[in-house]
């Protein structure tokens, strides 16, 4: 099991993040990951601080 860090989940579920192509190879490749709480709580922040509530950045990973 892969416990992918915090800057791979936002160019994951970031729509237009420089690095969305390769996060989307990543999670093609290792289709079973596993999160952290601390993980998670970096999404959250950084979708937050891009305006989005953490109710989206929860959905946005829950759809993935």
């Amino acid at each position: 099991m892969i416990l992918p860090d915090a800057n791979l989940l936002v160019a994951f579920t970031w729509a237009n993040h420089q690095d969305k192509a390769a996060a989307e190879n990543f999670f093609r490749k290792y289709p079973k990951v596993a999160t952290c709480p601390l993980t998670e709580l970096a999404l959250v922040r950084v979708w937050m601080q891009k305006g989005a509530s953490g109710a989206d950045a929860d959905t946005a990973l829950r759809r993935r």
